[in-house]
């Protein structure tokens, strides 16, 4: 699996890979790419670095980036199968989801400049600090979101909710930024954008892990995700409800591929903290199939590979070994192996029953 992205220097990040003490390491090679980062440059320049590490492209699995239009191109080019990255699909949900709601809008904007009203005014703090004192409220102070991150936005409206009281003790009392309050209104809102943001806040920071694997669990979180975080309740308001929904319809659509869902079930069955706990049985008949398949093709190649080292072996050998006596644990050892599984088939069918066998995984096991 090779991930990609680059930076504004001009160069290419790519790929991860596992150490031999079985350590995630996260950056295989750096590229200098002065040219025009266009998905033609950058599918020869990824195609270089699988050829600069003796890798087979044909043993290349899938290709993780962004939503870029020239990294999705570079993966069609390929013929890679393109894997967007979570925690930008995610970013597009929501930020789509709310970007073009009036009463949104409005809200929000109240929000930024009653928080630059404070952070242009020492005074203004030095109320703000009291007043917090006088109603018993955290001594926290007020944050600002960066558009290009979400969470910044979640994290800025629960601050304002937390402060309310405070805030307009302080705006009230002076003319000028009296008008800066929040209406009941912009609250019922913040309160609704809030409901759907605030369970999502953690989501990107577990997937985003740099030192463990993290592909395997993306088909229980968006499960969970979608069963449970964004279902809809009796409790939710309107908006709430159509931010839910909004944010549940990009998703659907940003993992409908057949081979990007087949990709994800397969890694989660494969996954002895999940196994088939999060894959639907008529999926789970299918990803046994693929395994079974893929396996029969390995198990065909290392025998293929074990006769040939036998066949040189054998041909340099001049004269057969001496016999060994037998003992009785050589004859019960005989009388067990003959109750193996001989074939290839059978082997990959007795390991796969006996996996799915044993118990789960500690969902906190790495």
């Amino acid at each position: 699996m090779v991930q990609c992205m680059y930076a504004a220097l001009s160069q290419l990040y790519c790929g991860h890979y596992i150490s031999k003490d079985w350590k995630l390491s996260k950056c295989l090679q750096t590229l200098f790419m002065p040219q025009d980062h266009n998905g033609e440059n950058l599918a020869e320049s990824l195609r270089s670095v699988l050829e600069s590490w003796g890798l087979q492209e044909s043993k290349q699995v899938c290709l993780t980036t962004d939503n870029g239009s020239n990294l999705v191109r570079a993966s069609h080019l390929l013929n890679w199968l393109h894997v967007p990255c979570f925690g930008h699909n995610l970013h597009l949900a929501i930020t789509n989801a709310i970007k073009d709601d009036s009463r949104i809008s409005r809200a929000v904007g109240v929000t930024r400049k009653l928080i630059t009203s404070f952070s242009h005014s020492w005074k203004k703090k030095r109320d703000l600090t009291k007043a917090q004192t006088e109603l018993g409220i955290p001594h926290h102070s007020l944050l600002i979101d960066c558009q290009t991150r979400w969470g910044s936005l979640q994290k800025m409206i629960s601050r304002v909710l937390e402060q309310e009281k405070a805030l307009r003790q302080v705006l009230s009392v002076d003319r000028k930024t009296a008008h800066l309050v929040p209406t009941w209104q912009d609250l019922e809102v913040l309160e609704s954008i809030n409901k759907v943001l605030a369970p999502l806040a953690g989501f990107t920071d577990i997937l985003c892990g740099e030192k463990y694997v993290t592909f395997s669990a993306l088909v229980p979180l968006l499960k969970h995700m979608m069963d449970d975080v964004l279902c809809e309740d009796e409790a939710d308001t309107t908006l709430t409800a159509d931010i839910k929904r909004r944010i549940t319809t990009y998703l659907e659509g940003k993992y409908a591929d057949m081979e990007l869902k087949q990709l994800l079930y397969t890694t989660s069955f494969l996954d002895p903290r999940f196994k088939t706990e999060y894959i639907s049985s008529d999926n789970i008949v299918a990803i046994k199939e693929r395994i079974f398949t893929e396996g029969l093709q390995g198990a065909t190649n290392s025998t293929e590979s074990i006769s040939s080292s036998t066949c040189t072996t054998e041909s340099a050998e001049t004269s057969p070994p001496p016999a060994k006596k037998k003992t009785l644990g050589s004859i019960l050892k005989k009388s067990k192996e003959a109750q193996q599984p001989k074939t290839p088939q059978e082997r990959i069918k007795a390991e796969l029953d006996l996996y799915l066998s044993t118990a789960l995984l500690d969902s906190e096991s790495n």
